[in-house]
């Protein structure tokens, strides 16, 4: 049986269950959302021993060599040492905007204590919900900070989102992630795949690449439901003004992956000299990236931003 050290308590950890369950049995508060890896919502930082692999997927290789892992994640056989992040909510914002762009987006604008780039994430907190989105806007010409709420019936952080009123108080983290748009490579044609919300990051990235000059062709390509689309006039406008840039609605229906993956065979054939971004939800992207892989694509050119279906 491991143990779990927090807050200089030891807690004993029953084989087979994960660090995060371990601490909410013994009413510990700690923010969570998906409890699936994904929304990184519970993000913690192991001072002593080893988390594991598993733990860690998903997380930048800086914070990895800085110990942060995922507690929902993390099943130890050691003993744990562990502690809330420096990284947790603790700087704080106004809300500058809230749209509702359709039905299920909601656009929230706020001031920006900290600094940021496009496709980066950063968690948010509204009392005491606490949730991870990607950043969809573009310093410094657009000072303030982005990003596209998916919206559900069950989403209890998107509820409180939709009652925030313009000056209400928002508490974020620093910004992290290296799924930003890298100068060198603007020789090199990008193909962006967004997935519903998934648009935010991708849109904040093209952005940046095109005001970098970047040269080769920018293919966009938002999949969503048919009456999900947003963005369209930002995005048409785009097109007109930089002829690199190429908007692609994919209307999705019975099977988005399919649906995905076809739409690529058809358009891109060949993908050896694409550099590849996908944004949505992290099953589909990582079977749309197993179908980029076989058409040619690279590994290390595939990067993907992995969004939780907890909202």
């Amino acid at each position: 049986m491991a143990n779990i050290t927090f807050e200089q308590q030891d807690y004993p950890n029953v084989q087979g269950e994960t660090v995060l369950d371990t601490l909410l049995q013994q009413r510990i508060e700690l923010p969570y959302g998906c409890r699936s890896g994904v929304c990184q919502a519970c993000l913690m930082q192991c001072t002593q021993g080893q988390p594991g692999r598993t733990a860690q997927q998903g997380l930048s290789s800086q914070q990895q060599a800085q110990g942060y892992f995922l507690p929902c994640s993390c099943v130890p056989t050691t003993d744990l040492t562990v502690q809330r992040p420096p990284l947790a909510c603790r700087y704080h914002s106004k809300i500058l905007a809230t749209d509702q762009l359709t039905a299920n987006v909601l656009r929230l604008r706020f001031s920006s204590p900290i600094p940021f780039q496009p496709g980066q994430s950063l968690q948010l907190n509204i009392n005491n919900v606490q949730r991870r989105y990607s950043i969809a806007s573009v310093p410094p010409q657009q000072a303030y900070i982005e990003v596209h709420i998916e919206c559900r019936p069950s989403g209890q952080f998107s509820h409180l989102a939709q009652q925030l009123q313009v000056g209400d108080p928002i508490l974020l983290s620093s910004a992290h992630g290296d799924c930003t748009y890298n100068a060198v490579s603007a020789q090199q044609p990008l193909l962006l795949i967004g997935h519903n919300t998934g648009l935010a990051p991708l849109y904040g990235l093209a952005q940046q690449a095109l005001q970098h000059g970047h040269q080769a062709d920018i293919n966009l390509i938002h999949a969503c439901q048919p009456q999900q689309f947003y963005l369209e006039s930002e995005l048409r406008t785009l097109a007109q003004q930089y002829p690199q840039f190429h908007l692609h609605q994919l209307p999705l229906f019975d099977n988005p992956t399919a649906e995905i993956a076809t739409y690529l065979k058809l358009n891109w054939p060949q993908l050896q000299l694409q550099r590849l971004w996908l944004a949505g939800s992290e099953p589909l992207l990582n079977a749309v990236a197993k179908s980029a892989f076989i058409q040619g694509a690279k590994r290390q050119q595939i990067h993907i931003e992995a969004f939780s279906s907890t909202h």
